[in-house]
């Protein structure tokens, strides 16, 4: 598996969006039960930004990117926590600061490929 290693961590004040993902039976009078919609039903998502790159991390970061937009999966531990984990890129952005100085900003999945 590849691992996701930026020229320089993201920006701080990134977020982790958790969904759980549930099958619902609803029956008369409000009852209702609730099971697991599989057995990884956690979804999650975050947005990382990377602030000031020069053009060679910039590019480094977007060649990565590009190299998995065939929906590959890589490895990559978020700032703050342990332990690698197995994401995909959904979509990213890149805009020139400053002459000189670029900004990415990118959506990533989690996923549970084998």
């Amino acid at each position: 598996m590849t691992v996701f290693a930026p020229p320089q961590p993201p920006n701080v004040g990134f977020s982790v969006e958790n969904t759980i993902r549930l099958s619902v039976a609803q029956f008369g009078d409000g009852y209702s039960q609730r099971i697991a919609d599989g057995i990884n039903n956690l979804q999650q998502s975050t947005s990382l930004s990377w602030s000031a790159l020069t053009a060679v991390e910039a590019d480094a970061i977007e060649g990565f990117f590009k190299a998995r937009s065939d929906g590959s999966a890589f490895t990559y531990t978020l700032p703050g926590t342990t332990g690698a984990v197995r994401w995909m890129i959904a979509q990213w952005t890149r805009t020139l600061e400053t002459p000189g100085l670029w900004n990415i900003n990118a959506s990533l999945t989690k996923v549970f490929d084998l």
